[in-house]
């Protein structure tokens, strides 16, 4: 056997020649000995008289790698042939060519883990756990958690990341790499009658969470430091800030997480008001990269009601910082480095900051909502770590709500949740700040909402359920009727949602992205004088959520687990007695995971009795992340 070489190429190969019984096709194995082997002329080989017998013209390869050509003796075009006589080639689409029961068109025969009509699927029209519908070796009854999909099934390796139980053993990307812990920033408001609980969740299945908690004053001085933080893998705690730190409990400005360890986990502010009669929550705030405003879509300052803002400077030098109203007014302030800055605007127009008046609103249009901007001044701000953190409370001398804050950038926010009965409301303030605009010009932006029909607005829009903001404008509306709310838009706006019932009020940042896994927290224990309700949103127009939802008393020992869909814009809702079947008396938490991002909140309701009537006490917080590879949930 000889190989006809391009003249002065130098290639060498090696060669396997294998000949097929039946067939007149040889197969030629062959490996480059040099570089990627480009631009053959001939390959082939000899006959003994020197002619040509076989031949490949035009050989490219674009590796070094093995490489398989099929060579033909005698005619180079051969009619394609039927090895098993079924009347289809492998040309016309017969996937075994030496089994005549497999061919396209054949009717699939239950039962034989075979692709009988060629068309992708094994068994598939066929019912029973004992069918493999993917063809990946095995069924149902064999423990496959996801017969439509050949990657899934006992044997399968653990995809990192995926967020997948690839090997059907109950546990999402076991033994991948964990992601690192952040720490978590917790505003202490000026509520002076409200007393601060920092609640702390561990993310992982596997290893403990340990930490400290450092308290802060306004300048960012460390006060104390309560280093005996433990949680257990998936469990809760939550620690009143004036039993941990009874020195330092009326300077405490905010109070900060740091992690002890590579765990992970997640947490919440909840204040409770004097006597117990006022409530309010709010997510743990994360330094991350982002824009450096911060967007307030609603001020409430009339009939005994104040705004508070609280800012976290993460920077190592001072900040300018502008407020600007959407009426127009607006000054400019300094944060020290670590120090926490406060606005409060209170029922008489006036702006106070760091306990002095600061500005006064009462001559001018009234404000709505306002911004923070992290203005340069001598320096250049760098994105990374010259960050703000920042919360809002709105209070009355009977209601607390509370909500964190962050920029208006997606031009896309979810209402999980929306409610209006005898006793319950809810309604949404959106805000479209005057700086950022998408479009080129400053003209009104459209916002399309979806999943409602217009009927459902608190106040009718259009029929094509569409509504423009001018720069500065805040839309609001009330709701109407129980269900989940998606908009989207071509600028940027930031919105918030009240949830109220009696004297008890509720408010949430409306979030932009969803979350395929998530954790609800804190929720009340079965059987006590207060309930909690749980609402997932899928804001998917066309697919179907599939969702597996976990509960977790405050140790992390599991309780229960149930399997539920969410339909196209539609809602899981429901006290968590209803969602489970399993005995969760002790529910602390409910974890979920989703095929799809979802969006998701819980509201917190005690009953105070008064003159014999009952009354609400409300708090609501969405959904948390869980910010983890290697959690088995």
């Amino acid at each position: 056997m000889y190989l006809k070489e391009s003249e002065g190429s130098g290639y060498k190969l090696d060669f396997q020649v294998i000949l097929y019984e039946g067939s007149n096709n040889i197969k030629f194995n062959y490996r480059m000995g040099r570089s990627a082997g480009e631009n053959l002329d001939v390959a082939g080989i000899e006959n003994r008289d020197g002619t040509v017998g076989l031949r490949y013209t035009g050989l490219k390869t674009t590796n070094n790698q093995g490489l398989s050509v099929l060579f033909y003796l005698g005619d180079p075009n051969p009619e394609p042939i039927d090895n098993d006589g079924d009347g289809y080639t492998v040309d016309e689409g017969d996937c075994n060519d030496f089994d005549k029961t497999v061919y396209p068109g054949a009717p699939e025969i239950c039962g034989d883990n075979i692709d009988n009509n060629c068309n992708g699927l094994v068994d598939e029209g066929c019912t029973g756990p004992r069918i493999d519908h993917d063809g990946d070796g095995y069924t149902v009854a064999e423990g496959d958690c996801d017969d439509y999909d050949s990657s899934i099934n006992p044997g399968a390796p653990e995809i990192c990341g995926d967020n997948i139980d690839n090997n059907c053993n109950g546990l999402v990307d076991e033994d991948c790499d964990r992601i690192s812990n952040k720490n978590f920033y917790f505003p202490l408001f000026a509520a002076s009658s409200a007393k601060a609980v920092i609640g702390l969740i561990n993310s992982s299945e596997v290893h403990n969470l340990t930490g400290s908690l450092k308290a802060y004053d306004s300048t960012g001085y460390l006060l104390d430091t309560f280093k005996d933080v433990d949680l257990q893998p998936l469990a809760t705690q939550e620690f009143s800030v004036a039993e941990i730190f009874p020195e330092n409990d009326g300077q405490i400005a905010y109070v900060v997480f740091e992690a002890g360890n590579e765990g992970v986990g997640n947490g919440y502010c909840r204040f409770v008001g004097e006597n117990g009669t006022r409530t309010a929550s709010y997510p743990a705030l994360f330094a991350e990269n982002r824009d450096q405003t911060l967007d307030v879509p609603c001020l409430l300052y009339k009939d005994g009601w104040s705004t508070e803002v609280d800012l976290i400077s993460l920077s190592e030098k001072r900040l300018t910082v502008d407020i600007i109203f959407n009426n127009g007014a607006s000054f400019r302030a300094m944060i020290k480095s670590g120090g926490l800055y406060k606005i409060l605007i209170d029922d008489d127009l006036e702006v106070l900051y760091h306990g002095a008046s600061g500005y006064r609103l009462g001559d001018l249009p009234e404000a709505t909502a306002l911004t923070v901007n992290l203005a340069p001044s001598f320096v250049v701000l760098d994105k990374e770590n010259d960050i703000a953190l920042g919360a809002v409370l709105y209070q009355s001398d009977k209601n607390l709500c509370a909500a964190s804050l962050n920029s208006a950038e997606s031009g896309k926010f979810a209402v999980p949740y929306t409610v209006q009965t005898s006793s319950w409301w809810s309604s949404m303030s959106i805000y479209r700040p005057e700086r950022k605009v998408r479009t080129a010009s400053d003209d009104a932006c459209k916002v399309v909402f979806k999943g409602l029909t217009p009927e459902d607005y608190g106040r009718a829009v259009t029929d094509s359920k569409e509504l423009f903001l001018e720069p500065g404008e805040v839309y609001e509306t009330l709701f109407k009727g129980e269900t989940g709310l998606a908009g989207e838009t071509d600028c940027e706006i930031a919105g918030l949602e009240f949830l109220a019932s009696g004297n008890g009020w509720g408010c949430l940042l409306l979030p932009e992205k969803g979350q395929k896994n998530g954790v609800i927290a804190p929720v009340y224990e079965i059987g006590k004088d207060h309930w909690s309700g749980i609402a997932l949103f899928n804001p998917d127009p066309d697919k179907t959520a599939e969702i597996t939802l976990r509960a977790y008393d405050t140790n992390g020992n599991y309780l229960s687990k149930e399997k539920h869909e969410i339909k196209p814009f539609g809602q899981l809702v429901g006290l968590p007695e209803e969602l489970f079947t399993g005995d969760i008396s002790s529910i602390k938490q409910i974890r979920y995971v989703s095929d799809r991002e979802l969006f998701g909140l819980v509201i917190n309701n005690d009953y105070l009795e008064n003159d014999g009537k009952k009354s609400s006490i409300v708090n609501v917080l969405p959904s948390l992340s869980l910010d983890v590879t290697g959690s088995k949930y």
